[in-house]
């Protein structure tokens, strides 16, 4: 899948007390299909917030978000969930697993939402891929960082996304664990070619990419 972001920006309102922040101003990138970008930044630089606009959870204050020929700020509400269901994978950097759902539940639990056919095989072939058959049925709380970030992998690439975005994927793991999460990473890229989007502060996951994007103070070099 094909990003592009023209003359993008982007604000959060103020309030009575506070000012707007100014998070994104004037970026215009591009990122083509089956790539590795890596967002590289400090916190609070914007990527963040650059990647939830590439997958279409944020729309820009001004300017135009490409996915393919898509203009997101076209797509209504509908449209957008549609988009993310079917094409976009998240991987964040605290997992974000349901807690009362086991591994098998978890991983999917996105095919249940779109009441997709073949769930437990798909499922079965995920857990396969990342390495973790053999805790299908345990909880994320039975699970150490490294196995609740590959479960986390499994749920976001069941449904074969074209995009794959990741949020400081190594951030909240020990460098064993986060080497072997980029490792994941890559041989996802290689067996399956999705667009990669990955943000990160580290050096040693930034490498794991095709180029990097710098992004800081809400803008980006290259």
């Amino acid at each position: 899948m094909r990003v592009s972001l023209q003359h993008v920006s982007h604000d959060y309102a103020g309030t009575e007390d506070s000012a707007a922040v100014h998070v994104l101003e004037d970026v215009s990138l591009e990122i083509g299909d089956g790539d590795f970008a890596v967002l590289m930044g400090a916190s609070g630089s914007g990527k963040s917030t650059l990647l939830n606009l590439i997958g279409a959870v944020d729309r820009p204050t001004s300017g135009k978000v490409f996915l393919d020929d898509a203009d997101t700020s076209q797509l209504r509400e509908s449209g957008l969930t549609k988009l993310r269901r079917e094409s976009i994978g998240f991987i964040f950097q605290f997992f974000n697993l349901i807690p009362t759902l086991d591994v098998k539940e978890n991983v999917a639990f996105p095919l249940s939402l779109a009441r997709a056919e073949g769930i437990a095989e798909r499922v079965e072939a995920a857990l396969d891929e990342v390495g973790l058959a053999h805790r299908a049925r345990h909880f994320p709380n039975e699970l150490s960082g490294g196995e609740m970030q590959r479960v986390a992998i499994a749920r976001a690439v069941i449904h074969r996304p074209r995009l794959l975005l990741a949020d400081e994927p190594t951030g909240n793991l020990d460098s064993k664990s986060g080497a072997m999460i980029l490792e994941l990473i890559r041989s996802i890229r290689e067996k399956h070619r999705p667009t990669i989007v990955m943000a990160t502060h580290s050096d040693r996951a930034a490498a794991y990419g095709d180029y990097i994007i710098q992004v800081a103070d809400g803008r980006i070099s290259r």
